[in-house]
C-alpha cells in the first residue's frame, strides 16, 4: 500500500508525505517507524517524525531503484 491509497485522502499528513515520496511503501515505513498509520499523527514525537522521514526517504530511494531495474531489464531484452 503506498500513501496515495486510500488513507490519503483521509489523513492530510500521509497526503502531504504522499505527494513528496509518491513511491514510499507505507506498511513499510510504519513497520520500521513502529507505529500505526491510522493514529496518525497524534501519537508521534519529535523523534518519531524524524524517523519517519527517514523511512519514508529510504522506501522511496529504494522503490525508485528498482523501477529503473526493472526498466532496464525490461528494455534490453
Amino acid at each position: 500500500m503506498c500513501f496515495s491509497d486510500g488513507l490519503s485522502r483521509s489523513r492530510p499528513v500521509a497526503k502531504y508525505a504522499g505527494r513528496l515520496w509518491p513511491l514510499a511503501d507505507m506498511d513499510e515505513v510504519f513497520a520500521t517507524v513502529g507505529k500505526d498509520p491510522k493514529t496518525l499523527p497524534g501519537d508521534l514525537e519529535p523523534a518519531d517524525w524524524v524517523r519517519l522521514i527517514h523511512a519514508l526517504v529510504e522506501s522511496e530511494r529504494r522503490h525508485e531503484a528498482e523501477e529503473e531495474d526493472g526498466g532496464d531489464e525490461a528494455g534490453g531484452t
